[in-house]
């Protein structure tokens, strides 16, 4: 019974398709016949070696619509209504497979395909594998009545999520569906905590750039980054990323609704004092004796308890440090690949079972 998880083919892979690869490797290593599809023939990622079969959907490309709207206004309304990416035509969506798919395999479906999840391989028991529980109506028109809602579809078996939130959002919106958690995991020898921090403020600004400008100018109007470097984390590899947040005293998190919001963990592993907004999804971590949580869109909330951190820092250090080893041990121990592991392989067994 081959298990098909279904990948987007982007240039530079987001967290969610390393996930992809992650868990159909942990299924391989178990003995179960996992596969990656990528949209076409031939594309992979130079970083995910042979551990995991790759295939791919088509061999044919696609070319992007255009839209008719003027620029500035088709960017308007895409933000507003759809972030997702409303004018691609997955290529798992334009026509059968390119390899032969049973009633007996099971195909993972990520969340982004919207409403149109359930018409992939026809016949076929479904996994939607929702990583972002808030982006799952993306695609949706603003009045969705009359549009097909795939979880209740009789093909989609499961819906698996990462964070205790999504199973409340998935469960609510969508009664009886069956849902499991399978919490994510943290690279725990590349985000580890580290001796020497400096008075470093690190953040990712493709997360809600705009609260993250106003409360480093609030702090910069208070001379509160006199000696504080602030660095951007854009675009940079895994092995980057982890540099620049062991190095981190403090590490903004600002996103507004987060299916879990991995990057919170991998700062409090490094030890980094996280400040922020939980986005819901991160609930669970931010916790107010390990990090900082402030109510979402309170920037000059954020601006005070960074603050207050740096003070920490300059006058306090042992005190400050001492909270984020405790920080990295909880998150450690909670989002270990282990952790992982067991909890995918217990849906499995349950979803396979069924």
């Amino acid at each position: 019974m081959p298990i098909y998880f279904l990948c987007t083919d982007d240039e530079v892979p987001f967290g969610g398709i390393r996930t992809i690869y992650r868990h159909a490797a942990i299924l391989r290593r178990h003995g179960l016949d996992a596969y990656v599809v990528h949209e076409h023939s031939g594309f992979r990622y130079r970083w995910c070696g042979d551990e995991v079969p790759v295939l791919g959907w088509s061999s044919k490309r696609y070319r992007r619509k255009s839209s008719s709207l003027p620029a500035r206004i088709a960017r308007r309304v895409r933000s507003h209504y759809w972030p997702g990416p409303v004018d691609r035509p997955f290529a798992q969506l334009k026509g059968p497979a390119s390899f032969s798919i049973s009633e007996d395999d099971v195909v993972v479906v990520p969340e982004i395909y919207g409403p149109r999840i359930a018409e992939i391989a026809p016949g076929a028991p479904k996994v939607i594998f929702n990583q972002g529980a808030y982006n799952t109506f993306n695609l949706y028109p603003p009045d969705p009545r009359g549009f097909p809602f795939p979880y209740r579809d009789p093909e989609v078996v499961a819906t698996i999520v990462p964070s205790l939130d999504s199973v409340r959002f998935m469960e609510h919106a969508f009664p009886g569906a069956r849902v499991f958690r399978v919490r994510n995991s943290i690279d725990t020898g590349l985000f580890r905590l580290e001796k020497g921090k400096a008075l470093q403020i690190s953040y990712m600004p493709r997360r809600n750039c705009e609260d993250a400008r106003r409360v480093l100018a609030i702090l910069a109007a208070r001379n509160a980054l006199d000696g504080v470097e602030v660095v951007a984390i854009d675009g940079l590899p895994a092995g980057e990323v982890a540099a620049v947040l062991r190095r981190s005293a403090v590490f903004l998190t600002l996103g507004y609704q987060e299916g879990f919001g991995l990057p919170g963990v991998e700062a409090m592993a490094c030890g980094a004092i996280v400040v922020g907004f939980d986005g819901n999804g991160g609930r669970e971590y931010l916790l107010p004796e390990l990090a900082y949580p402030v109510p979402t869109a309170d920037v000059v909330a954020v601006a005070a308890a960074v603050e207050q951190v740096l003070a920490d820092f300059r006058e306090r250090p042992e005190l400050a440090r001492e909270r984020g080893r405790r920080a990295s041990e909880f998150v450690r121990s909670e989002y270990s690949p282990e952790a992982e592991e067991e909890e995918l392989l217990a849906t499995w067994n349950a979803i396979l079972a069924r």
